[in-house]
């Protein structure tokens, strides 16, 4: 089971048929897999949210009030591996404010059960296809951004001073494409594996599913900051304890999510955080382009797009609509072509990796066997 990735730009996407080079991302859906009875066996999403209690933050006391007790009790978690502190972007305030106590950002734990169920990316998957065509998207994404182009502290350095390129946004042209199980697959893929700092948007406020795919509670986020800049973003966002990931949720502010995302306060804050977080890379969830109109809207803020398609489901005229909305704010739009089955022997990249995982015949001497 295979996938592609293809690119579009301005000038060379024509606008009735979709065109470009292969690249891949794999056999993913929205559904949660059940490993238990095979791989690729489908199990309903909501029976699993039936049985499957919602997860509690850890949300740190107020500084002047030490006896408080907080909103929601956390629950005990076990303790990380022990590792070399890691820098917290949310904890530190923006250049040029007044300074003010440090503001820490609520905690939570990633259950990497709960996620293997689902069938998302986890750590014990590095050797699977899974792992293997992510790193494809992945090495051609932080390339398109130029991402590996300053270190870590040089990228600390321009904090706060110049807009990076390191905003993507992820979108469909309709629902059910599997848009969002691709972004959280990136963000952890990118979080557990290179130890990129990653901070996690769900911008799809009318079908927002990344907290629950998470197993969180989604509390105030994206919109409400949209509507009271005054609102630290520490406060809205959620940090995963032992590794570089953060997550914010759509938001429980009331309004038409297209007024709330065509304000200049949006793009304010898009310019914000790719400032103020240079080391890491902010993933937008956005809602599918022939949907609802948010998708566009963002497309004309952040560096880079990924638009997801499902292999032989959407008409290919519906993509050619979506793209052409797209490509009209933002040329730097790259394809994922999603659930596409392949045989085996059709599948390409990373098979060097896999050869030499399996201890394949011929492998280069001195190579470790595993």
């Amino acid at each position: 089971m295979t996938a592609i990735k293809q690119t579009a730009s301005a000038s060379g996407f024509d606008g009735d048929r979709a065109q470009a080079g292969p690249t891949e991302l794999g056999n993913w859906q929205e559904e949660a897999f059940d490993d238990s009875v095979g791989e690729g066996t489908v199990m309903a999403a909501n029976e699993q949210e039936e049985s499957r209690p919602r997860r509690r933050v850890h949300r740190p006391r107020p500084v002047d009030a030490p006896d408080a007790v907080t909103d929601q009790a956390a629950p005990e978690m076990p303790e990380a591996k022990s590792q070399a502190p890691m820098l917290d972007l949310d904890d530190i305030p923006d250049p040029g404010e007044p300074s003010a106590p440090a503001e820490t950002s609520a905690t939570f734990s990633l259950d990497f059960d709960w996620l293997a169920r689902q069938g998302f990316f986890v750590p014990e998957y590095k050797e699977r296809r899974l792992a293997l065509e992510l790193r494809a998207i992945k090495r051609r994404l932080l390339r398109r951004l130029d991402f590996y182009k300053l270190d870590a502290e040089k990228r600390l350095a321009r904090q706060g001073k110049d807009r990076q390129s390191n905003t993507i946004l992820m979108t469909s042209t309709r629902p059910a494409e599997g848009k969002t199980f691709t972004a959280i697959n990136l963000a952890l893929s990118l979080a557990l594996e290179d130890n990129i700092n990653v901070l996690l948007i769900d911008a799809d406020v009318p079908r927002p599913k990344v907290f629950h795919h998470l197993g969180l509670e989604a509390g105030r986020g994206l919109t409400d900051r949209v509507l009271d800049p005054s609102l630290s973003a520490a406060e809205l966002i959620l940090r995963e304890r032992s590794c570089p990931l953060s997550v914010m949720s759509q938001g429980k502010a009331e309004g038409s999510p297209i007024d709330i995302f065509s304000r200049d306060e949006m793009s304010v804050f898009i310019d914000e955080v790719s400032r103020r977080y240079p080391d890491r890379l902010v993933i937008f969830d956005a809602p599918p382009v022939l949907a609802t109109p948010e998708a566009v809207v963002l497309a004309k803020h952040v560096d880079e797009v990924l638009f997801v398609v499902e292999a032989n489901q959407t008409p290919e005229p519906a993509v050619a609509a979506a793209l052409d909305e797209i490509l009209d704010n933002n040329d730097r739009v790259s394809l994922v072509l999603n659930k596409c089955l392949a045989p085996e022997a059709a599948h390409q990249y990373g098979s060097y990796e896999e050869y030499y995982a399996r201890g394949g015949k011929g492998a280069p001497r001195g190579a470790k066997r595993k």
